[in-house]
């Protein structure tokens, strides 16, 4: 099991793994999610969930900051791509303070920006 852990790593490949108490791949996983089986612990898990409810609610939300980090670098993205352009296309004296607002903006909490429904409404489907 191993290495298939390090193959998936090695394709570029982000690995969450769920497995028993005598798994050794959890360790090698990017994200080991250790079920604890007849009161054995998976010390070598990140996390340890108590029963497969607990680790399939973990694969889940996993699925779902994915999709917010995504969205949240694409945002990042568009505020530092606006303030290149406001910077290059306004005369020196505001080109500054316009390009700075517009990264800024980007930057704010997601409850501040239009971004933020955009961050919102995958998660609140996914939960729900």
């Amino acid at each position: 099991m191993c290495g298939s852990v390090r193959m998936l790593q090695n394709d570029g490949c982000g690995v969450l793994l769920v497995g028993g108490p005598s798994n050794d791949a959890l360790e090698a996983a990017d994200c080991g999610v250790g079920l604890v089986v007849d009161h054995v612990v998976p010390w070598g898990a990140d996390v340890i969930a108590k029963d497969l409810s607990t680790a399939v609610f973990l694969v889940d939300a996993s699925a779902v900051a994915r999709a917010v980090s995504q969205q949240s670098a694409n945002l990042a993205l568009a505020g530092t791509a606006g303030g290149v352009l406001l910077g290059a296309a306004l005369e020196p004296a505001r080109a500054s303070s316009s390009a700075t607002t517009s990264v800024n903006v980007a930057a704010s909490p997601p409850s501040l920006t239009a971004g933020g429904l955009a961050l919102a409404w995958p998660a609140c489907h996914a939960i729900a």
